[in-house]
């Protein structure tokens, strides 16, 4: 990836999501589903349907698709703490939840038991067990940038990845956020700059840890005010474009983020957006509520709040039609 200016400081805009969030929505971009709806908004012919109806298509289709992707991550991260558990025999087993507890990753954990009991009753090692993984959000990082090689096999023979094993799911999202002019980065509350996620590493934060998508051309005091007005409108349409064809904003309200401290196939979901605290120091673009809906609620209440105090009113000065009751 490539990094971004020193410009890029506290004030410059940004959009802030979970790395889960933004993992799981770059996987979904890449299902047949959302492929083909945008191959159709790409094509030159013209469509049956007007663009204007196929992006609301696209705007409830790609969330769908996320929370599809989210659910079967947190059943695959189940099957392997299950299969953790399953690949020790009883006494290593009881020995590890009694020393370390029962969250599996917390075991000293270095691959399927070697006991004879164990290697009678399970045949051979789990092959899919040799990968050691220091936490569940370097397994989900594993394992969807398996899923993206299995969705776009071509990504692993671009020119770029060559020369190494293949595309990480940070190096697949470094890329996608490319064709918005944008790039991922990490904050850092101490000096309020962003690092940079390199290619072929890892994010080596905390849990729920929270990432900026930001605009690779913004300059943050040029002496033209013209050109600055300019640059501003371009950099928050850039991250808009990212919010509505990624469903971010969307995600949010679905709530499509793993919570890893209970992972089980409900696995229970956190808010991708809307990131406070000192982890994410940095101007936002969140998404307010429907003016309509929130006019719709308002009338509601107020009528509601009428219809009873109008009962109560009857009830007590009963009038002349409501005296036989």
């Amino acid at each position: 990836m490539p990094t971004p200016s020193a410009a890029l400081v506290l004030d410059s805009p940004a959009m802030t999501a979970s790395s889960s969030a933004l993992m799981h929505a770059v996987v979904a971009s890449f299902s047949p589903e959302v492929r083909t709806l945008d191959s159709i908004l790409r094509s030159r012919s013209s469509p049956r349907l007007p663009p204007e109806t196929l992006l609301s298509v696209r705007a409830f289709l790609q969330p769908a698709v996320t929370a599809h992707f989210v659910n079967a991550s947190a059943d695959a991260l189940f099957e392997y703490e299950t299969s953790v558990r399953a690949s020790l025999c009883t006494d290593c087993l009881t020995y590890n939840q009694e020393v370390y507890g029962t969250d599996v990753w917390s075991w000293d954990f270095a691959g399927p038991c070697a006991c004879y009991h164990c290697q009678a009753c399970t045949g051979s090692p789990q092959e899919h067990l040799s990968e050691r993984f220091a936490n569940p959000t370097h397994w989900l990082e594993s394992h969807l940038s398996r899923e993206c090689h299995r969705l776009a096999p071509s990504l692993s023979s671009a020119e770029r990845y060559a020369s190494g094993p293949g595309p990480s799911i940070w190096d697949v999202v470094s890329s996608h956020l490319d064709e918005y002019q944008c790039d991922v980065v990490v904050p850092t509350a101490q000096s309020g700059r962003r690092t940079p996620i390199n290619h072929g590493g890892r994010l080596r934060s905390t849990r729920h840890d929270c990432v900026c998508i930001v605009p690779k051309h913004y300059r943050r005091t040029p002496s033209d005010r013209v050109r600055f007005d300019d640059d501003r409108w371009s950099t928050e349409t850039a991250l808009r474009r990212v919010d509505r064809d990624l469903g971010i904003s969307t995600a949010d309200e679905m709530s499509v983020d793993i919570a890893f401290e209970r992972a089980t196939p409900a696995a229970k979901l956190a808010r991708p957006m809307r990131c406070s605290g000192p982890q994410c120091p940095f101007a936002t673009i969140q998404s307010y509520p429907d003016p309509a809906a929130l006019f719709v609620g308002i009338s509601d209440l107020i009528v509601t709040s009428l219809a009873i105090l109008l009962a109560v009113l009857c009830y007590y000065i009963r009038p002349t039609a409501l005296r036989a009751f």
